[in-house]
């Protein structure tokens, strides 16, 4: 597994540190990974001063809503206007374990039409060149993994709290 590029964080660090509507979205049908991830993802920004909007496309299995979190996460099918308007307003939009925007089933216009910045951070091949960073690599296990490795390049893995790291572990044992 090689390191993640030190540009690409640079330009991630940057971006979250100027961020003040960051938005973390998955890919329709989320499994462990997916929701994992986003939540991880989530509790690392809130703990970098930020209220970050998580979005599921649609509705995700019951055994995942245990994670800390979870009771924020906006869903696309019940909450259509609020979604899109958050894409809109998102300076700043995480991807995480989609490395296609069709893969969101109903949300890739809303994303290649939004005006923030985009970042993927996803472990499947062939990613779609959507995204102004894209972290990519297929040798990881899961994205979890990859977003515990992203925190940890950027200098903040004190951040990593018990929450958080629930999120990574889950991702990384349902994958």
């Amino acid at each position: 597994m090689k390191a993640i590029d030190k540009k690409k964080i640079s330009e991630l660090k940057q971006l979250i540190d100027q961020s003040a509507s960051p938005l973390i979205i998955t890919h329709y049908n989320p499994d462990g990974d997916a929701i994992g991830s986003m939540l991880a993802m989530y509790h690392y920004l809130v703990k970098k001063g930020k209220n970050p909007v998580m979005v599921s496309p649609n509705d995700y299995p019951e055994f995942l809503h245990w994670m800390a979190g979870n009771d924020k996460v906006t869903v696309y099918k019940r909450n259509t206007g609020t979604v899109i308007n958050a894409l809109n307003k998102a300076d700043l939009i995480i991807a995480v374990d989609f490395n296609d925007p069709e893969r969101t089933e109903g949300l890739e216009k809303y994303i290649n039409e939004a005006t923030g910045k985009k970042v993927m951070i996803d472990h499947h091949p062939n990613p779609k060149d959507f995204a102004d960073i894209i972290i990519s690599d297929t040798n990881y296990s899961s994205t979890a993994e990859m977003v515990y490795h992203v925190i940890e390049s950027l200098g903040d893995e004190a951040l990593i709290d018990k929450d958080c790291a629930e999120c990574i572990y889950c991702g990384i044992m349902t994958d």
